[in-house]
């Protein structure tokens, strides 16, 4: 599951489709608050990701990937406002960039660690709660077909759902005001 991209180098795509899928929401949040064109964003998006893929020997993997990957997003970033300014005033301000990759780094951090709590809380559920949480958001399927399913009624899926929910939020907060 190799791949040589042009820098010549043979990469891992499981390892780096990994990291990107960790990586891509903080990149998009960043891109989001520097754009208010969800086109473009999608755009700087891709270009991003196609870039991280063609220069693996860039990445120090001793390094966290995503504030690399947040600063190859920057880069594409500046030259999409450069190509811009020809047209008119864009806003083009490191020290905003500066507080902008600041914030995204700080949210990967939170991310990560709500992850990591989701997952624990997760491994705590059992029995019913977890069968109905499972067909919901794994298999996707509708209230009334868990409900046919599992011999119940639509409102009570819906009502373990809730509780379920609720439990789970309840339980990430308690573990993260515990770290």
């Amino acid at each position: 599951m190799s791949a040589t991209p042009a820098s010549g180098l043979s990469i891992d795509r499981t390892a780096f489709a990994a990291r990107w899928a960790s990586a891509r929401p903080v990149v998009a949040a960043f891109l989001s608050a520097a754009l208010r064109d969800p086109q473009s964003v999608d755009d700087l998006l891709q270009e991003t990701a196609v870039t991280l893929l063609e220069h693996p020997d860039q990445y120090d993997p001793t390094r966290p990937f995503t504030p690399w990957a947040v600063g190859v997003a920057r880069n594409h970033l500046r030259g999409f406002w450069r190509s811009r300014r020809k047209h008119g005033a864009v806003l083009d301000d490191d020290a905003l960039l500066d507080q902008l990759e600041s914030a995204c780094t700080t949210l990967e951090d939170d991310l990560a660690a709500e992850r990591q709590a989701l997952g624990d809380c997760l491994r705590s559920l059992a029995g019913r709660a977890w069968e109905v949480l499972r067909l919901r958001h794994v298999d996707e399927q509708p209230a009334p077909s868990i409900a046919r399913r599992l011999g119940m009624k639509a409102d009570q899926v819906r009502t373990i759902l809730k509780r379920t929910r609720d439990g789970l939020r309840a339980c990430i907060e308690r573990r993260l005001a515990a770290a």
